[in-house]
């Protein structure tokens, strides 16, 4: 059972995304082969659509880890610097507009959560109701940051039981 929420047991992810997180898990965790082979994710379809919770049971094990932590935010932001993105994406504020829409086409099946974005002044805030947990929200977010931030920033990251708020600061 996951300690983190559940969504419909129809819910599901599609295998293009899975492909690039399974590809940064084997990069930056050592030894999880038998952990992902255990959820199916040792050999993805980018085609094929992946059950949410599996992918949430699987976050749950590899967060329970011992360096699961610092692993999850690794892998957050190792897919925020291999992400291939459209060219008109060159902004932190076009890539969450862009992250927003996106996370609906590559989510389907009753509840599959939400994705949502403003920005206040120079404070990006993402609201995010989504299978993926904090650690890895927070190395996501902080990648992004480096990567399209000229300057510096700070991240606000309020986890609360059905969501999690994630405030970039431009400084």
């Amino acid at each position: 059972m996951s300690k983190n929420r559940r969504y419909s047991n129809d819910a599901q992810i599609l295998g293009m995304v899975m492909v690039g997180m399974a590809d940064a898990i084997n990069l930056t965790v050592n030894d999880i082969g038998e952990v992902m082979k255990k959820y199916g994710f040792d050999n993805i379809d980018p085609e094929a659509w992946y059950s949410v919770n599996d992918l949430v049971d699987f976050f749950d094990e590899l967060d329970g880890l011992p360096s699961g932590m610092f692993d999850l935010a690794a892998v957050g932001k190792f897919i925020a610097n291999d992400l291939q993105l459209p060219d008109h994406i060159t902004t932190m504020e076009a890539y969450l507009n862009f992250s927003v829409s996106l996370y609906d086409q590559v989510h389907r099946g009753g509840d599959v959560g939400r994705l949502g974005y403003k920005r206040s002044g120079k404070t990006h805030i993402v609201e995010a109701d989504v299978p993926y947990p904090p650690n890895y929200m927070y190395g996501l977010y902080f990648g992004l940051a480096q990567r399209f931030i000229d300057g510096g920033f700070n991240i606000q990251h309020d986890v609360q039981p059905d969501k999690q708020i994630l405030r970039i600061i431009e400084d």
